[in-house]
């Protein structure tokens, strides 16, 4: 069976959430893959990251886009944004390549961005989360502890290559009030 790549998997998975009235969070830009993706199909995109070398990258990537809204912040800060309601957050966790490695999310601040992030969705909106195992597993552990630990949430979807050490894509949706 061929692997399925993680990031094009994602975006398909994605697509449920996207019209033309979708206001959207990257909440972890990188070098702006998602973010070009969601700007593609939603009406509004807010895309996070802590790095002022990674929003750059993103903006170069996005250049011909004008419904992206960029923020340097760390994602766990997400609710000292004036952000309207959400249909699809989305967060690539793990370092952005091609620069240094030790910059990376954190277990801790990323339980508390999806804590936050989750009370930002609309009802029937979703948060899709891609973790590596960038630090032998911890952070994917805690995204999976804090999901749980949800209870508007319904982690819905979930994938993984065939490998434990594969990226794990997960689907959670608020599907109540």
């Amino acid at each position: 069976m061929a692997k399925v790549h993680i990031t094009t998997l994602a975006h398909t998975w994605a697509l449920a959430y996207l019209h033309p009235e979708t206001i959207a969070l990257d909440a972890t830009c990188g070098q702006g893959n998602d973010t070009l993706f969601l700007s593609k199909h939603a009406k509004t995109v807010y895309a996070l990251d802590i790095q002022s070398e990674a929003l750059e990258a993103a903006k170069k990537r996005c250049i011909d886009c004008s419904n992206i809204l960029y923020h340097q912040k760390d994602h766990s800060l997400v609710d000292t944004l004036a952000l309207p309601p959400l249909d699809l957050v989305m967060f690539n966790l793990g370092y952005l390549p091609k620069s240094d490695h030790q910059i990376t999310t954190k277990p801790e601040t990323t339980a508390i961005a999806i804590q936050k992030a989750a009370l930002l969705l609309k009802q029937g909106g979703a948060l899709l989360i891609t973790s590596y195992l960038h630090d032998q597993g911890s952070e994917r552990d805690a995204v999976l502890k804090t999901l749980l630990s949800i209870p508007k949430l319904a982690i819905t979807r979930s994938y993984r290559n065939d490998s434990l050490a594969s990226p794990l894509l997960l689907e959670a949706v608020k599907v109540f009030k």
